[in-house]
């Protein structure tokens, strides 16, 4: 019987399972978070009243992302009728990959119904083309996001009512040498049963291409000129 794994120091203690992620996918898994936003005619209205008016709002954080401020008043105003004040705090991903909006903000069911945005920074040593991917989990309804203030392409899933948006899914995109700005909008709403059958408001979001590409990458939930709490 062989020694030499003692002999070299290695023990059963020391070992664990290896992970390999995919090289040609980067996942984001460290965000900016704030919400929920919402208007003051929410109050009490059906569901698709209540999504089209989110969808007409122009909240805060499109004007300009200020990691400082807090929000407060008409603006945060939800179904229930109630105000409350919303600021940005840090957020990450769980194992899976998935961003929980549900857990970050700490609401369930009919608190759920609102805007909520994520933001981050993806730094990239040259300029590059990729394709993203933004998946969904539970109860969003619909997904805005700019890259670098530009509001990027979506569509309707009609198969699942009226209000329903998706951003396009494998969507090339062109990252800038330096850093790069994402900033994504969801809108959700749920009842309370829906939300526990569900399973909460989530999403996904990876860049994918070369591995040459992606293998300079990284990101960060604060802009390049702020630390990380």
């Amino acid at each position: 019987m062989s020694d030499e794994f003692s002999e070299a120091g290695i023990y059963p203690q020391d070992w664990g399972q290896a992970q390999f992620a995919d090289p040609s996918r980067f996942t984001l898994t460290r965000w900016s978070v704030i919400g929920l936003f919402g208007h003051p005619d929410l109050a009490h209205t059906g569901l698709l009243p209540f999504m089209q008016l989110l969808a007409a709002q122009s909240y805060p954080p499109e004007q300009g992302v200020d990691l400082e401020a807090t929000y407060d008043g008409d603006v945060t105003r939800g179904w229930q009728g109630q105000t409350h004040q919303v600021a940005w705090k840090q957020a990450e991903a769980d194992p899976g990959g998935w961003l929980r909006f549900d857990r970050a903000f700490q609401i369930t069911g009919d608190n759920s119904r609102g805007t909520a945005y994520a933001g981050a920074w993806v730094y990239s040593p040259t300029a590059v083309r990729v394709k993203l991917n933004v998946e969904p989990h539970g109860i969003v309804w619909a997904f805005r996001l700019w890259l670098n203030e530009k509001e990027l392409e979506r569509v309707p899933v009609p198969d699942r009512g009226a209000q329903q948006f998706r951003i396009k899914p494998d969507q090339e995109i062109a990252l800038s040498a330096g850093w790069n700005r994402l900033l994504l909008r969801c809108d959700g709403w749920a009842h309370n049963w829906q939300f526990e059958n569900i399973g909460g408001w989530a999403f996904r979001f990876a860049l994918s291409g070369r591995e040459r590409d992606l293998w300079g990458l990284r990101a960060e939930p604060t802009p390049p000129d702020r630390p990380t709490p």
